[in-house]
């Protein structure tokens, strides 16, 4: 028997115990191996076994095979296959090493074909249209030229912006947003894994540009386009991995405090991670922006002002 619920609260990664899509035995996460962001992708919850209800998992089955658990584990906490191997035998009462496949990363990132550049479009209207969702938003060239962003008018990725995430400089993973606000599509929808060297959640948005000391944190990315300034580093969810947090510790020479500033109706998950890093970083505070719903709303002088105010907690 896998304990699954178990696993995944070990990790911190965010799962749906129950409602639209989830079965009677399973929990729901967001699907590693096509990058949807609603919670797809069913778990058993004592066997392991896996079902995505958008891609099903093409892509393995297309080896013949559906994946295991430990090529979940591969893929959420991009390490070995030896290493994944014993993770579960950590939260497996009967794990059986014939039960173990294979799963490789990708040795780099690429940008699809089809995905579409501003200043050279393929599509004139599809870039204007994309161009007039930044400008609603009070973006533009700006944030075009400094976050090397696309956007895509077909395929998988289409009526998207696509926005890259960089680590050592290189290109790891892909985020693509939807300026078409289309109800019957999630707004994110992440690059799949078998395009991916990490996924989002392993990555601090901006992280290779980060300076010190102090350390802002907020969930998304335009959040992050909105602080416009090398402290601030998107998370991409309001959760904090252990890959997120671990390259917060390695980096303490650099960071002596910490805002985080998410999101109005996220202020008590923001509490959990303060917490969480006040064993590390001594002076940190959680910045709540109401009225405000989130910190790209708020706008930067609003947020430094509201910031300024919010006091050191006292853990």
């Amino acid at each position: 028997m896998i304990r699954v619920t178990d696993y995944l609260e070990y990790i911190g990664e965010d799962y749906k115990p129950s409602g639209k899509n989830v079965g009677a035995n399973d929990v729901n996460i967001d699907c590693p191996f096509c990058g949807e962001t609603n919670k797809h992708l069913g778990i058993h919850r004592t066997k392991g076994t896996l079902h995505c209800w958008v891609c099903d998992l093409e892509w393995f089955q297309g080896k013949n095979k559906y994946p295991k658990f430990v090529d979940l584990i591969m893929l959420l906490e991009n390490c070995s296959h030896e290493q994944a191997y014993n993770t579960l035998n950590k939260f497996s009462d009967d794990f059986f090493k014939e039960q173990e496949t294979e799963f490789k990363k990708p040795s780099e990132t690429f940008i699809p074909e089809e995905i579409d550049n501003f200043h050279k479009p393929q599509s004139i209207w599809h870039r204007d249209l994309a161009l007039q969702y930044l400008k609603n938003r009070k973006f533009g060239w700006e944030e075009i030229d400094k976050y090397n962003l696309y956007f895509c008018s077909f395929g998988k990725f289409a009526m998207r912006i696509i926005i890259p995430v960089f680590v050592n400089g290189n290109l790891a993973t892909f985020v693509g947003r939807d300026y078409a606000n289309r109800e019957q599509e999630s707004r994110y929808k992440n690059c799949s894994a078998k395009l991916s060297l990490k996924r989002p959640t392993e990555i601090l948005y901006g992280q290779d540009n980060f300076v010190g000391p102090h350390l802002r944190l907020v969930e998304g990315t335009t959040d992050k386009w909105r602080m416009n300034d090398l402290n601030t580093l998107a998370l991409f969810t309001s959760k904090l991995s252990r890959s997120q947090r671990d390259w917060i510790i390695n980096k303490l020479g650099k960071i002596e405090s910490c805002s985080i500033i998410f999101d109005s109706d996220a202020y008590f998950k923001a509490l959990t991670i303060a917490e969480e890093l006040s064993i590390f970083i001594n002076k940190i505070k959680v910045v709540d922006i109401n009225p405000y719903k989130d910190p790209d709303n708020a706008g930067k002088i609003n947020v430094l002002e509201i910031e300024k105010m919010t006091k050191w907690i006292n853990f």
